[in-house]
């Protein structure tokens, strides 16, 4: 408690500390502090994209490269994303996951590497529709073959 005491600034926040000492607890207990803390500093919704970048993070293009799957958890966290208020994920971080998951796939990573140097080279903003497009068109030569 004493750290957090002395790592807080405005009085509000310190109000939040005091608030949760009990006669049990006369220094107080921290995860109560904590909690309202975060309650009363953090944006509405800001832990929800906090645990989504971790989502995100979290996703790995299996061994055997089953793009629908990387997909369908990309563009999960992408709705789950729109329903929170404010801040956001965007397409960008969505993209840069995507084409990251594809370089680190020996199948996919030429075919991804071309369309982006390609789109580079033409100054066009690349889109993960194209680049789902792209792995898909690998996933099914691969898958049925």
């Amino acid at each position: 408690m004493t750290m957090l005491t002395l790592a807080v600034e405005p009085e509000s926040a310190l109000r939040c500390i005091t608030r949760s000492c009990t006669d049990e607890w006369p220094d107080g207990i921290a995860s109560l502090a904590w909690k309202r803390l975060v309650n009363k500093f953090t944006e509405e919704g800001m832990m929800d994209i906090v645990i989504l970048r971790k989502k995100l993070e979290k996703i790995k293009m299996t061994s055997k490269g089953d793009v629908v799957k990387l997909f369908e958890d990309v563009y999960g966290i992408e709705t789950a994303a729109r329903q929170i208020k404010g801040k956001s994920i965007d397409a960008q971080e969505l993209l840069n996951k995507v084409v990251m998951e594809a370089f680190s796939h020996k199948d996919y990573m030429p075919s991804v590497e071309l369309l982006v140097m390609k789109n580079n080279i033409a100054r066009e903003a690349l889109d993960i529709e194209d680049v789902e497009e792209q792995m898909m068109k690998i996933y099914k030569i691969t898958r049925f073959n």
